[in-house]
């Protein structure tokens, strides 16, 4: 069964798909061999493929990996680089790794902002980004994020198979895929500051090529700071046709949105719902609702 399954992984990864719908009934096709997802080592890679079909399940599974984030002892932890901020590669009993950044004096908001980006995509059943809570660690209180061992920055994942799906001629072109769309929405409306053009904060799947989003440190910091499209990508008219991620944002309820920005600063959640507002009416003017 295992050799089934990674036959049909590999076979739908390797496919030159050309946009993004068809890249989308890449995922329904995978999603239907779930009978083998104990495979998956990593158990957030099991949420998106749960999601439609067993959504309790799919929580289920994210309020544990949530509670070993928690309360799983720290069996070991090493430095991370790459970043601006200071990052660490933590090794929990049970197996799961995670990243650590511990708070920055200068700016404490930044790992309340990694939090937020979590459960607000959450909220929306995403499952764009990995687990992430607020821990101490050696007494120093920081952001915990799961480590995704299944997911590749885009700049080490440009010389794999899978780049055949979001590949134009010698670039990878996020915008030319259904995740890599839905991305770029979300990164608006959390008004995310550092993704756009750089290519280590976004993850791409060994498993099937879904698009996830690291480091979200520089989301939710304002309107007035929202100008710069390499840094904040605005959304197109084409990345809105697409029903699937208009009923998931329209059917949140606000009370969970709000309950999900808790920790930010208190003017940033009106900031948001106006962005959310805007881009509702925008959804429903493509799609002629």
């Amino acid at each position: 069964m295992r050799n089934i399954f990674a036959a049909l992984v590999l076979f739908f990864s390797t496919s030159a798909w050309a946009g993004g719908e068809q890249c989308f009934d890449l995922f329904v096709k995978v999603s239907e061999a779930a009978n083998y997802l104990p495979q998956f080592s990593n158990p957030f890679d099991k949420v998106r493929f749960l999601r439609e079909t067993q959504p309790e399940v799919a929580e289920k599974i994210i309020e544990e990996i949530l509670l070993d984030l928690k309360k799983a002892p720290i069996i070991s932890q090493k430095v991370l680089g790459g970043g601006v901020t200071a990052s660490f590669l933590v090794e929990l009993e049970g197996g799961l790794k995670a990243v650590y950044k511990p708070i920055n004096l200068e700016r404490p908001n930044m790992i309340n902002r990694e939090v937020a980006a979590f459960r607000v995509s959450r909220v929306f059943g995403l499952d764009i980004v990995p687990p992430t809570i607020v821990r101490k660690i050696n007494g120093v209180k920081g952001s915990l994020q799961l480590f995704m061992e299944s997911g590749k920055p885009l700049t080490k994942f440009r010389d794999q198979n899978l780049r055949q799906i979001y590949n134009d001629g010698a670039l990878y072109i996020v915008e030319n895929v259904l995740p890599g769309r839905r991305l770029r929405v979300f990164d608006w409306l959390i008004n995310n500051h550092d993704r756009g053009t750089n290519a280590g904060n976004y993850l791409v799947s060994n498993i099937d090529g879904f698009l996830m989003g690291i480091d979200h440190s520089t989301s939710f910091i304002g309107h007035d700071k929202q100008a710069r499209k390499d840094k904040v990508p605005f959304y197109l008219p084409e990345f809105l046709n697409d029903i699937w991620l208009y009923e998931h944002l329209k059917g949140a309820k606000r009370a969970d949105l709000e309950e999900a920005m808790t920790h930010l600063n208190s003017v940033r959640i009106p900031e948001f719902f106006e962005r959310y507002d805007k881009l509702i009416k925008d959804f429903e003017a493509v799609l002629n609702i």
